[in-house]
């Protein structure tokens, strides 16, 4: 079995040289649902999240998009 590690917010902002606590993957875990998340997960990345936050790199925008899912899957 793979032990698979699990980024958290920190790791991902460390990773992308983010500010911690003003990111897009905190600006998607407070304002979006479980819901919302799952479906942003499996889309295209959001052009205009992208451009709002200075994202270049499409794996930033799901590794975000995927540690706020994992953050609030936590929470149910």
């Amino acid at each position: 079995m793979e032990n698979t590690r699990i980024m958290t917010i920190k790791e991902y902002a460390e990773k992308w040289n983010r500010d911690i606590d003003n990111n897009f993957a905190v600006a998607c875990y407070d304002q979006n649902s479980l819901f919302e998340l799952e479906d942003t997960h499996t889309s295209e990345p959001d052009e205009t999240d992208m451009k709002t936050w200075g994202i270049t790199d499409v794996n930033e925008y799901f590794d975000a998009v995927k540690v706020a899912l994992i953050k609030r899957e936590r929470e149910c």
